[in-house]
């Protein structure tokens, strides 16, 4: 447990003073730093099934959390009830980190191998061997007493748990069948995951945290479930297939944290076979579907599918034999797939006559209009105009007394389905008339000026949580302190988009503060809320020992325990009756 104490306080109080740490941490690009050459990675092998990095340092000093005054405070009401030696030692590392002993400058890698049972190592680069062994020594008031094994100082806490160290680096196991550290050291090069190219992304980028999936290793092991379930073999052997055409394969997902923006950026790299199934399947979007939404609309999602490809696929795959055993299932869902090729667009939008609910509108290219004939014969929709019908989504059946019959009452506004140039739309009944009619919709454009936003529309899903934000100002004149933490949060973030490509997908938060860290953004407003919970809290706790416990009855309370002996004294008055003279 000091051993943990310690990565985490020196991470946390980590000051960069290297040339170029200042701009990383402002969040603007640097060369990119390659650790898959330090010795401290070459502890870690190459079958993990996760490798995390983490660069605590720096996120903590993009937070400020240590500049923040509370978080001062409560380290400092907590550091004067610690041992004057630990108390200290954290005040020496508070002023100088490096002291630690851990280079805090360099990222930590976690490495999951099981889950069940867990199999995990921590590895960290070494500062400065003498100042982490006092600090150690410190923390464990002198009970550690390390084994010399393969040049490296190892520690067995328990069977699970143990960490060697040396010059160089600091490594911690923690394995439920027994922590044996010597398999972690002086690995071959060929097992080593930095010297893998799969595991490159890991080593070699300066975002604030990576994660590198190997999916190879996770489908090993869900392959040896199947194994164990006794599947059907067609199953056991369509799913072996799959894992050998995904040897080498992993997903790469970073996350940085940049002043006004947090950036999500995740990779696959798939082998050529699928990158070129995705390539046939997913096509750029036309923007074609909107004329029909209006340009207030406050999330569009757009999406251009070749259904015909993606079913051809899986049919030269084996994967549909299912749809063999029943008659014409598979020519069904083969005129569905080719029917609706094309482009899928949502929106959603807050009528301004009507800022109480929002709206929704979905549109399919459908070039066979007998899929539109399918969904209307298995619903209850009712025909408003030619190929117009109402959903009835918000009507119900009740009983009248008066009549003695049942009769349907609308309990809100209705949605229209519809099949109209080749396209199949759901939307408000409201909407479908002024479309009708022609007027009154602002419609969402490429060119238009009035939504900056949507405007050029380069990801596939816009969210314009600004305007969500301000629907739900607008609309809620009474709100508990619960609703308004909720309403400040989401107030944080201007805008979310993403963007999908081969193998890729891109998401960016772009925050409301532009000038500020987008973690110190996040961190400040939870703090906040940390402190008002805190305090509504012991407000509670105060009004409620006031209220079980008044003044007088305290006072009545303290009389009664300092006169007890006087109310229960069952010493005789006349001793001499029990002597035996």
């Amino acid at each position: 447990m000091a051993l943990f104490c310690l990565l985490f306080f020196t991470s946390c109080n980590n000051t960069q003073n290297e040339n170029g740490d200042a701009e990383k941490k402002a969040g603007k690009a640097v060369a990119a730093v390659d650790y898959s050459n330090s010795n401290y990675v070459k502890v870690i092998p190459d079958n993990a099934l996760v490798i995390q990095k983490i660069d605590l340092g720096n996120l903590v000093d993009k937070s400020g959390i240590l500049k923040n005054a509370v978080i001062k405070t409560k380290y400092e009401e907590t550091a004067k009830d610690l041992p004057s030696e630990i108390k200290q030692l954290f005040d020496k590392i508070y002023s100088n980190p490096s002291k630690s002993g851990i280079n805090i400058n360099s990222p930590a890698f976690i490495a999951l191998y099981g889950v069940k049972p867990v199999s995990m190592i921590i590895t960290c680069e070494m500062g400065n061997i003498q100042d982490f062994e006092a600090t150690l020594q410190t923390l464990a008031e002198n009970q550690i007493k390390p084994i010399e094994r393969n040049g490296m100082k190892c520690v067995e806490i328990d069977r699970e748990i143990a960490f060697a160290y040396d010059s160089e680096k600091l490594l911690v196991v923690l394995n439920e069948r027994g922590a044996y550290i010597n398999n972690y050291l002086n690995l071959p090069e060929n097992r080593i995951a930095a010297n893998s190219p799969k595991f490159a992304g890991c080593f070699k980028n300066n975002d604030d945290l990576t994660l590198v999936v190997n999916i190879e290793r996770v489908m090993e092991l869900a392959y040896a479930e199947i194994s164990r379930n006794r599947m059907p073999s067609e199953v056991v052997q369509a799913y072996n297939n799959l894992l050998n055409s995904c040897k080498n394969s992993v997903v790469i997902a970073s996350l940085d944290f940049k002043d006004g923006k947090v950036t999500l950026n995740s990779n696959i790299n798939l082998p050529l076979e699928y990158a070129g199934i995705i390539n046939d399947v997913i096509k750029k979007p036309t923007h074609s579907h909107f004329g029909y939404i209006p340009a207030n609309s406050f999330a569009v999602l757009n999406y251009n599918f070749n259904l015909q490809q993606l079913y051809n696929h899986m049919e030269s795959r084996g994967l549909l034999k299912e749809l063999e055993k029943e008659r014409g299932a598979k020519e069904l869902v083969s005129a569905i797939a080719s029917a609706l090729s094309g482009e899928w667009t949502a929106a959603a939008w807050v009528d301004r006559h009507d800022q109480e609910q929002p709206f929704f509108i979905a549109i399919a290219d459908c070039n066979d209009r007998f899929v539109f004939d399918l969904i209307i014969s298995e619903t209850r929709a009712t025909c408003i105009d030619n190929d117009v019908y109402a959903m009835n989504l918000n009507r119900r059946e009740t009983y009248n007394n008066y009549t003695d019959s049942y009769e349907y009452v609308t309990e809100g506004p209705d949605y229209y389905i519809m099949y109209k140039d080749n396209k199949i739309m759901v939307m408000p009944e409201s909407h479908y008339y002024k479309l009708k009619s022609g007027n009154g919709i602002n419609k969402l454009s490429n060119s238009a000026n009035n939504n900056n936003l949507f405007r050029s529309m380069n990801s596939n899903l816009v969210i314009d949580v600004n305007a969500i934000h301000e629907i739900i100002l607008k609309n809620s004149s009474r709100m508990d302190e619960e609703a308004m933490m909720i309403l400040e949060t989401i107030g944080m973030v201007h805008d979310i988009t993403a963007s999908f490509n081969i193998g890729s997908l891109d998401i960016n938060a772009n925050m409301t503060d532009k000038s500020t860290n987008s973690l110190k953004t996040i961190v400040d407003k939870g703090i906040g809320f940390a402190i008002k919970n805190m305090n509504k809290r012991q407000a509670y706790y105060d009004e409620v020992y006031d209220n079980y416990y008044p003044e007088d009855s305290v006072a009545r309370v303290d009389a009664y325990y300092n006169n007890y002996d006087n109310y229960y004294d069952y010493t005789p008055a006349d001793t001499s009756y029990y002597s035996p003279y």
